[in-house]
């Protein structure tokens, strides 16, 4: 029986600790900050696990305290106190689940997303409420008056009316004109393209970041549940003989299905989404891009899983085997759940039994 230990691995803690503090790094400097904020929000959670999994509990408190040191450097006591909250709960939920080890196929997974996107929702509600339920006007707002103040801003706003991102409503004589090499714009221009980009930003945020919210923690509850403790015991062969860890909390990945009795809620819910996107209403659109994405990511990993278990048959290496679903998801990201979807109607795995239980592949991997 494994367990976890304070300090297992003394390389893989100097690894993982120094990646996260070259992230943290990052923060302090202005024009390199943007390059943080991809690895701290969407992939620190996973390699916050696996870091206290594979390196030891120390090292994943250590990187866990550079993450939060990042984001204080980018937004101050608030963000450090935002990222506790939206890594603390699903770390907390991903311990508790490696050593109750509670019954349920799909429990891990289900618990570790939930967990991971209420975080996000609740921290996407305090940052709406700070702005009193303006968020995405706000931040239009501050992105048009830095073109407005910017010397090149012009310039800007006249290459992405030509490139067709903005519209010209208007119509004005003498509406741009050139000066040493850049483009200026009269004022009626200029405030009209403005608002047109608020517009644009709006519409966009109003649709990405409900989605982005709610996506990003399903897929990191299932990376957490199935990466750390996967990948921790295969790494190391050595490591894991010397100090083993506790068994995967979740089947092989190819395993992974959806029981048959969840395929018509999920098929409502992503039904419900489609209506209420067709509506008009913003507040219902929210909530349709909220409901679609939870439909659309669940058939995604199924349909992944069906690909992982292709590939498995096939006896491929497993770098490939990981590989392919990630550039399928890069690639086929909007189409790519259809085939999990198909895969809940026929089970191409043929792993569904009458009770939904799964039937157990006899290799390891």
């Amino acid at each position: 029986m494994g367990k976890f230990y304070l300090l297992r691995g003394k390389a893989a803690a100097g690894v993982l600790t120094g990646l996260f503090g070259l992230t943290a790094a990052l923060c302090f400097d202005p024009i390199l900050m943007p390059m943080a904020v991809v690895p701290l929000y969407f992939a620190a959670p996973v390699f916050l696990a696996f870091a206290a999994v594979y390196a030891g509990l120390l090292p994943g408190a250590a990187c866990l305290i550079l993450a939060c040191l990042g984001w204080w450097k980018m937004l101050g006591p608030a963000g450090a106190a935002c990222a506790l909250l939206y890594y603390v709960p699903v770390l907390t939920v991903f311990f508790f689940l490696t050593v109750k080890r509670p019954s349920g196929r799909l429990l891990p997974a289900a618990a570790l997303s939930s967990a991971a996107a209420l975080s996000q929702l609740i921290l996407y509600l305090i940052v709406q409420s700070h702005f009193g339920g303006q968020a995405f006007q706000a931040f239009a707002d501050a992105v048009a008056d830095g073109i407005r103040g910017s010397e090149a801003g012009d310039s800007l706003l006249y290459l992405l009316n030509m490139s067709g991102l903005l519209d010209l409503s208007i119509t004005v004589e003498n509406a741009v004109t050139n000066v040493d090499g850049r483009y200026v714009l009269s004022e009626a221009v200029r405030e009209n393209l403005l608002g047109s980009l608020r517009l644009y930003l709006e519409t966009y945020l109003r649709v990405l970041v409900p989605s982005l919210v709610v996506g990003n923690g399903i897929y990191q509850g299932a990376l957490i549940s199935a990466f750390p403790l996967g990948w921790g015991r295969r790494l190391s062969p050595r490591l894991q003989a010397e100090k083993p860890l506790p068994e995967s909390i979740m089947p092989p990945f190819r395993d992974w299905f959806l029981p048959r009795g969840h395929g018509v809620p999920f098929a409502l819910m992503g039904a419900a989404g489609f209506i209420c996107l067709r509506i008009g209403n913003p507040a219902l659109e929210e909530l349709g891009v909220i409901l679609f994405q939870v439909f659309t990511t669940v058939y995604t990993i199924q349909a992944l899983a069906v690909v992982n278990h292709r590939q498995w048959l096939k006896e491929r290496h497993t770098w490939w085997r990981v590989l392919l679903p990630v550039l399928l998801l890069w690639f086929l990201s909007n189409l790519i759940w259809i085939l999990g979807l198909i895969d809940q109607a026929v089970d191409f795995r043929k792993l569904r039994g009458p009770a939904d239980t799964a039937v157990n592949s006899d290799k390891e991997g």
